[in-house]
This record gives C-alpha cells, structure tokens and sequence, in this order.
C-alpha cells in the first residue's frame, strides 16, 4: 500500500509538472517555426529537458501504481 501512495504521489507531481510547463510554452508560443510549432517554442525556451522529465515522473508514477495493483499479496 506504502509504495502504491508513493507512485500516486510521483504520478500527481509529475503531471502538475508537465501541465505547468505545457502552459509557460503555449503562453510563450514564437512567430517562426519548422515542425511543431510547441516543440519549437519549447526549445527556443529551453523547457524540453524539464518537460520530458516530468513526463518520465509521471510515467514512473503510473507504472508502479500498476505493478502494486496487480502484486499478490499473501
């Protein structure tokens, strides 16, 4: 149970993260691009290493919500 509020916790945290700096991009959006536009202002911005690692938080989060869920407990 400890580790399943330890993953809903890291899951939560990641995805405050992700949404807070998905925001600071879409507010700061640049007039040129080639691509994707939110990934280009993510890089003028300097916000993907921070972005990708709240994403990988939030992934780390789910997968040990998962693994706690289906662990069998004696």
């Amino acid at each position: 149970m400890k580790r399943a509020v330890i993953g809903g916790a890291l899951a939560v945290v990641g995805s405050m993260w992700a949404i807070a700096i998905g925001a600071y991009v879409q507010f700061n959006l640049v007039s040129e691009w080639s691509g994707s536009r939110f990934w280009s202002s993510a890089s003028q911005l300097g916000s993907i290493v921070p972005f990708v690692v709240s994403l990988a938080v939030m992934a780390l989060g789910v997968v040990i919500m998962c693994i706690e869920y289906f662990r069998k407990d004696n």
